[in-house]
């Protein structure tokens, strides 16, 4: 069956009765579902009746994915500017079963660029703080590396300036680390697209046609360029969600 997924979903505006969907829904109901306001978890109910406007709640619909937030005056509002973490399955009806020959990869976007994957931890080798290592292979670059305290890739990339090793798997950092913490590692797989990828539309608006990197079954982010065919483009944005069978070349 496929792996958690642990998705930044948004980031609260302070609003009531604020919704946030995950990027592969349906969500598996028998499995562990998981929903952190600033990464701390609050409780699911079925319903928001009965509850105080200090009580850290919400709802969840397995179907559409959507995680649902109080009103303020039934169950609290997350605070603004607090992110929203879902960790759930996708239910395994849609996205297959993963061999040891093929990888389903499931990707939503509108306008992704490149075959970028990024690794959500990595580690360094202490006590040097002037390189780290990647912990897979094969990879083809790097193209950052950040402290792991920063996810959203805001501050310094401690790799601009830098080098890599293909064969070691050594990164040369252009700029020093401050300590020998975990790092998070943008880097670059070589992928083959066997021409088997299926487009399921899903019919709901974009509410950005910015980028916005979805986590993929495997615990990675996996962006490529789409383009999608005349049948199922859709008149005005969409987000189109597709499984792509890749094998990682060796």
């Amino acid at each position: 069956e496929l792996n958690l997924v642990n998705e930044l979903v948004g980031t609260s505006t302070g609003g009531a009765s604020q919704t946030f969907t995950v990027a592969f829904p349906p969500v598996d109901d028998l499995d562990d579902l998981i929903v952190k306001v600033n990464n701390v978890a609050w409780t699911r109910l079925d319903t928001f009746i009965g509850t105080d406007p200090t009580d850290e709640v919400y709802t969840f619909d397995f179907t559409t994915g959507t995680v649902t937030f109080g009103d303020g005056t039934q169950g609290k509002i997350p605070p603004t500017g607090n992110t929203i973490t879902v960790s759930y399955t996708p239910d395994t009806i849609l996205f297959g079963k993963e061999t040891s020959e093929q990888l389903w990869i499931g990707v939503q976007s509108i306008d992704v660029i490149a075959n970028t994957v990024t690794v959500e931890l990595e580690r360094v080798a202490p006590p040097d703080t002037s390189s780290c290592q990647t912990l897979r292979s094969p990879i083809l670059g790097v193209t950052g590396v950040f402290l792991n305290s920063d996810p959203n890739r805001l501050g310094t990339n401690f790799f601009s300036g830098g080098s890599f090793n293909t064969v070691t798997g050594v990164i040369t950092l252009g700029t020093s680390l401050p300590n020998t913490d975990d790092v998070l590692i943008d880097y670059t797989y070589e992928i083959d697209d066997d021409n088997e990828s299926s487009f399921v539309q899903i019919g709901r608006t974009t509410k950005s046609a910015t980028l916005n990197s979805i986590p993929s079954n495997n615990g990675k982010k996996l962006n490529f360029r789409i383009v999608v065919p005349s049948s199922a483009s859709p008149s005005s944005p969409q987000k189109i969600r597709f499984k792509l069978r890749v094998e990682y070349k060796q």
